[in-house]
This record gives C-alpha cells, structure tokens and sequence, in this order.
C-alpha cells in the first residue's frame, strides 16, 4: 500500500468513534456538560467516608466532588464506548493505558521533587543544580517514555497491537 494511502487510513481511523481520540473527546465533553448538573444535585456540605468509616470522614467542597463524580462517570462510558466494538486487535485500550501510566509516573516523579525541594529549601541547601532538575524532570520522564515505546517498536514490532504493526511495515 503507498504511504499516501496509508496516511489517509490511519487519519481516518484516528475519527472513528471507537478510537482513543473519540474517547478523549467524549470524556472531555461529558465531563464538561455533567459538572454543573452534579453541582445542583449535591448537598453543600458533601462528605466523603473514606473505607466506610465515618470519624475518618473529610469535608470536600461540593464543586470537588462534582468534578470527580462527573470525570469518573464520562471515563465510564468513554470505556464503554472505546470497547463497544469487538475486534481481533490486540491492546484496544493500549494508547490510553500507556497515557495514564506516563501521566501517573510525571505527577509521582513532580510530586517527589516537590518535596524534595521544600526540604532543601528549608534546610537552605537549595542550589543550582537543583533548581536546573525541576526542569529537566517533565522532559525526562517524557525521553524515558518514548524511548521504552521506540525500542519495541524496533526490536519487539510483533509485541505491540495490530493496528501498530501495520505503521511498522
């Protein structure tokens, strides 16, 4: 098949509604539309219990609880609608797994250094080289992201679901 041909393909797959930019754009927009709605509905004094127990209960505001309670039900059925269609491709919901688990290591690395600084600060040991490391942070756990996702590509292309290994070719 012409690359020309095959770069057409693969944008129009991108528009399919049971692909992962659908799924980004559903979430996004139910969220959005849900929000507002939950707000209404929730008391202003909305409690959460965690592990069911009530002294341990916190106090969050209303507009937490609504914009958590909405992201958590759009994702649902942004889910819901990625996997709708049965196919034989393998890893249907790899492109986001591999998203949160990038995002997930960025917030866990960011978080970490954030502590790390405030103890440094603190302790006035606070110095160039780490002010330069709060920078590089974000673009490192993106090199280190991209570099494990380009190996495979390379050396493992049978290892990575269908859709993928056609790009390979």
């Amino acid at each position: 098949m012409p690359k020309k041909k095959q770069v057409v393909r693969i944008l129009r797959q991108t528009l399919d509604i049971h692909r992962f930019p659908a799924f980004c754009g559903f979430t996004v927009a139910v969220r959005l539309l849900l929000q507002p709605l939950f707000e209404k509905l929730l008391p202003t004094d909305a409690r959460i219990h965690p592990g069911g127990y009530p002294a341990a209960a916190a106090l969050v505001s209303r507009q937490g609880l609504a914009s958590f309670s909405a992201g958590a039900l759009a994702a649902a059925g942004g889910l819901q609608l990625l996997n709708a269609r049965q196919t034989s491709d393998a890893g249907r919901t790899l492109d986001l797994t591999l998203f949160a688990l990038t995002r997930a290591v960025d917030i866990i690395v960011g978080e970490l250094w954030e502590k790390r600084k405030a103890r440094r600060v603190r302790a006035g040991k606070f110095n160039k080289l780490d002010s330069s490391v709060g920078y590089v942070a974000d673009s490192l756990v993106f090199s280190v992201s991209t570099a494990v996702i380009m190996f495979t590509w390379f050396y493992y292309p049978e290892k990575l679901p269908a859709y993928a290994i056609h790009l390979c070719n």
